[in-house]
């Protein structure tokens, strides 16, 4: 699904990753050290369902891997699993791991050390460590003598993990997963004596542009969101309060900020804003200016008063930019964050809207995705984030999002001038739809599901179907064929409410131009030849226009 992986494919298979774990904050950590060099062991293949071929040997997976040399594995060159070295690259807190004749896709295990100093200023000498890891991974104490030794587990994805670790060595297992044979991992951590309890993050954050036109400000949709992560492993996080406490004179928060919601220990979440600057003078700010807003998230963990704070900083564009953020409320009452790259200049009728399904991993947000598209002259290009980058195929949740988003620029237009809205306003009826990869399938899926909201479409690398995707999806796993029929049925359930190729005569006159890249082997054209008709169903069909 990750359509960065084809843009990307002549540097090295998985450079998206290591692009995205280049950008992690490396804090120098004073009471906590990660170790540089790496144990690898692998390839094995990848499950569809994430089981490891290591659980067929019976005891904890860390005495498995503790006592194997190697291991039979037919994603390997020579058929079997061995170990390796690798080392952490310090400038930028990322280690590759190399599997050269390997059969993607793989998995295999990085082992690590962490050594954590004692902390006299605790209570009970335990030093809190937030960690970043890029993979799913367990940290567990080296001087254990249990055979089943405490796990702290960490979910991977570069999401926050709050820990609270005694003086010790411990060692770090990671789960690596790829679909090529070079595999960038890394972890980043942040260390203090004492826990935080609440810490604010940039991911999860969201924040409009602001555009100034003349001696008007205008705020690109009234929302911000901030999110928390409550690090406490035991206590709630209960009774929020949200303040702005250092800011330009005039930016207050309105009465439809809704209440903070509560946080279980060791979850995130954001933490709506509803924003006004009406009474900041536009004297103060001036194009090119960042709007500072820090703001003050209280909570009560364990009976005592925590808050964190985070800074808000704020774009001011003059207008009309090339593009700019603007934010919505979304189904959920979430907010969430859209591109918009406006006309030319003013509509000679009313704006159309061509609507920017991303791929798997892209970040809506940034100049790679919004300046693929060159500013239309009647035409506003709207790039919804679809909540996250990777989302869930833009099908359930993020196809309500998208579809929300179109909304919400149709009926508020923000960030727009008052003098120009009518000049600028959007059509109501119809949008032309585009998608590449995984924005792609999102293209298709609009174009079979809600056909009567669309001028015309342009899927590009788009698959039809999950389990079809790539030769790699549930269709192809040999597990199937051991699965009686009811459970193939349900499989099967799961995914037809967005099998698009079941919907293909719903595109009866709207016109539709697929594009699929004669070398793609992600999203291959030959799943559309004549051998894969029966499992496709509708392919052909929709790569031309259904005619009945």
């Amino acid at each position: 699904m990750n359509c960065c992986r084809r843009r990307f494919a002549s540097l090295s298979p998985g450079i998206v990753l290591l692009i995205i774990l280049t950008h992690v904050t490396l804090i120098s950590a004073q009471h906590a050290k990660l170790g540089t060099k790496w144990r690898i062991f692998g390839p094995l293949p990848l499950s569809g369902v994430g089981a490891d071929p290591l659980s067929a040997i019976p005891g904890s997976f860390l005495q498995v891997l503790k006592n194997l040399d190697r291991f039979p594995s037919e994603a390997a060159l020579g058929g079997y699993a061995a170990w390796n070295t690798t080392f952490t690259n310090t400038s930028t807190g990322v280690a590759l791991a190399y599997f050269n004749g390997s059969s993607p896709p793989l998995t295999a295990w990085a082992v690590g050390s962490l050594h954590v100093q004692e902390s006299l200023s605790s209570e009970d000498n335990a030093t809190f460590v937030l960690m970043q890891c890029s993979h799913r991974t367990y940290i567990t104490s080296k001087s254990s003598s249990s055979a089943e030794p405490k796990q702290h587990h960490c979910l991977g994805d570069l999401v926050p993990c709050p820990l609270s670790l005694a003086s010790d060595e411990y060692a770090i297992h990671m789960s690596l997963a790829s679909m090529g044979s070079v595999v960038p991992f890394g972890c980043a951590i942040d260390s203090h004596t004492t826990s935080p309890m609440l810490i604010p993050t940039e991911q999860g954050s969201t924040k409009p542009s602001i555009i100034r036109h003349l001696s008007q400000l205008i705020l690109a949709g009234a929302h911000a969101s901030v999110a928390v992560l409550n690090a406490d492993e035991d206590a709630w996080a209960i009774a929020g309060a949200v303040s702005v406490t250092s800011s330009p004179k005039g930016v207050e928060l309105t009465s439809l900020s809704p209440h903070p919601p509560r946080l279980a220990p060791g979850q995130k979440r954001a933490v709506r804003l509803d924003l006004d600057i009406s009474k900041v003078s536009a004297l103060d700010l001036d194009v090119g200016d960042t709007l500072n807003v820090t703001v003050a998230l209280s909570y009560n963990v364990n009976d005592q008063t925590r808050i964190a704070k985070y800074q808000l900083n704020i774009d001011v564009l003059g207008w009309p930019p090339p593009s700019y953020v603007a934010t919505y409320i979304d189904e959920d009452n979430s907010v969430q964050a859209v591109a918009l790259r406006p006309p030319i200049g003013p509509c000679t009728d009313k704006c159309s809207v061509l609507l920017a399904t991303h791929g798997a991993g892209v970040d809506a947000l940034k100049n790679a995705w919004t300046d693929s598209f060159q500013t239309q002259r009647n035409a506003w290009v709207v790039l919804p984030t679809g909540r996250r980058k990777f989302g869930e195929n833009w099908e359930g949740a993020q196809m309500e999002s998208a579809l929300k988003c179109l909304e919400s620029v149709r009926l508020v237009l923000p960030g727009v001038p008052d003098m120009y809205r009518e000049a600028y306003a959007v059509r109501q009826d119809y949008a032309f739809v585009v998608g590449h990869s995984m924005g792609g399938h999102g293209a298709l899926t609009l174009s079979t599901h809600f056909p009567d909201l669309l001028v015309a479409s342009m899927p590009i690398a788009g698959w039809l179907r999950y389990d079809t995707y790539g030769q790699v999806g549930p269709a192809f796993h040999p597990q199937l064929s051991f699965a009686d029929a009811g459970l193939r049925g349900l499989f099967a359930l799961s995914s037809e409410e967005y099998a698009d190729d079941l919907y293909s005569e719903n595109v009866v006159g709207v016109p539709l131009t697929a594009r699929v890249g004669s070398a793609d082997m992600t999203v291959p054209r030959t799943l559309c030849s004549s051998n894969f008709l029966a499992l496709t169903r509708s392919c052909a069909c929709l790569l031309t226009r259904w005619r009945g």
